[in-house]
């Protein structure tokens, strides 16, 4: 792929067959993706507005907007297989943008953490965006720096040995977000054990939204999102372990099914039962604010 620095356009010197992905991603499957996540992206907006969730928001339109402009690499690529630019956008921000979606996922338990009992926690969830975002910033660090060294080794602006340099260092990436995952879904699995054997300790003052028809979609909603994201890291790490040009790596159908409609399934479902939608303000009371209600009620009685 180092001998084809100079190529940009199909010719007889200039092959389909010789780019990275060995064929031309159709334009039909990607332009549908990519309407899909602006759809997102702007679903996102609205209801972030709407619900002044600006956490989640601000992670989930970030994520939404790495899958928008990877997309657009890929449309570019599809009428030019040979874009070096087109190639750098979907490998950099399709590499990334499920980990957005990921730390979303993580700032939608504090909600249920809250929503359950914060007693049963073994971490406080006033603290789980400070620490979703400090575990989230090292695969962050390496799943771009290692994708951009893979896509200028990839079209020869770097020398070739950066290709399996970026490869090793995108899959490190990967691996921890892997890691991250699975202590995340062990912790909650232990959370939920506890919830189910002490269940006096429950939050009282969020019986509303625990029994709500919206907490029981949102409660397959963000398993859906967690699950179909951890498809798309594994998937990752399946073609990156394999190697660039083997066969993982030249089945668009294989990257369709397993990268863009998983980590669109994870957009889409939390866009479809949004956290601000699901935990309202008038409904949902916690155990802080529940205490500081109860004490003024008590005082106003002494008086």
């Amino acid at each position: 792929m180092s001998y084809y620095a100079n190529c940009l356009k199909v010719s007889d010197e200039c092959p389909v067959s010789a780019t990275p992905f060995g064929y031309a991603p159709s334009l039909a499957a990607n332009a549908i993706l990519l309407a899909i996540f602006c759809i997102i992206t702007i679903a996102q907006l609205i209801q972030g507005f709407r619900y002044q969730t600006w956490g989640f928001t601000a992670t989930f339109i970030l994520g939404s907007l790495c899958e928008v402009i990877g997309y657009t690499g890929r449309v570019m690529m599809a009428s030019s297989p040979w874009s070096h630019v087109g190639l750098t956008l979907q490998n950099l921000f399709l590499t990334v943008g499920p980990l957005f979606f990921l730390n979303g996922v993580f700032l939608c338990y504090t909600n249920i953490i809250e929503t359950y009992s914060t007693t049963l926690s073994r971490i406080n969830p006033a603290t789980y965006p400070l620490i979703s975002t400090s575990v989230t910033l090292l695969p962050f660090i390496l799943l771009t720096s290692g994708s951009l060294l893979q896509s200028t080794s990839a079209v020869g602006f770097t020398p070739s040995f950066y290709l399996s340099t970026g490869s090793n260092v995108v899959i490190a990436g990967l691996s921890f977000q892997l890691l991250l995952m699975i202590s995340f879904g062990v912790l909650h699995a232990e959370y939920k054990i506890q919830v189910r054997a002490y269940p006096e300790q429950l939050n009282a003052y969020a019986e509303n939204t625990r029994s709500s028809r919206r907490f029981m979609y949102f409660y397959i909603a963000l398993p859906a999102a967690f699950l179909t994201v951890g498809v798309s890291v594994v998937y990752r790490l399946a073609v990156l372990g394999q190697g660039w040009g083997m066969s993982f790596m030249k089945n668009e159908v294989g990257f369709i099914c397993l990268e863009g409609i998983t980590v669109a399934i994870a957009g889409y479902a939390l866009s479809l039962v949004h956290p601000g939608y699901v935990f309202r303000p008038t409904e949902y009371i916690n155990h802080k604010s529940a205490e500081i209600i109860t004490d003024d009620k008590l005082e106003e009685a002494w008086n």
